[in-house]
């Protein structure tokens, strides 16, 4: 999937699959990870200069890059965009 990093946030955001943009491969499936855990079940709605998001937060190993140049980094907290 590609990403953009905001390095003027505090949270990672990442596209839920079921979104009109997140459709697949743009977004992420939660049910396809065996690894990926709900934080709660608090809804969270953040508001941003270009606009509003809103969704709950999980915990998931992510993998950047590919092949031997790969960064995994485990256990990361993200708040999946479900509106």
């Amino acid at each position: 999937m590609r990403v953009v990093f905001d390095t003027g946030s505090t949270n990672a955001w990442i596209l839920n699959y079921k979104t009109d943009v997140g459709k697949p491969p743009n977004g992420f499936e939660i049910p396809k990870s065996s690894t990926c855990k709900k934080c709660s079940d608090e809804w969270v709605d953040m508001s941003f200069g270009s606009g509003k998001l809103g969704g709950h937060f999980y915990r998931d190993d992510v993998r950047l890059g590919e092949g031997d140049n790969q960064i995994l980094v485990k256990d990361q907290s993200f708040g999946n965009v479900e509106k």
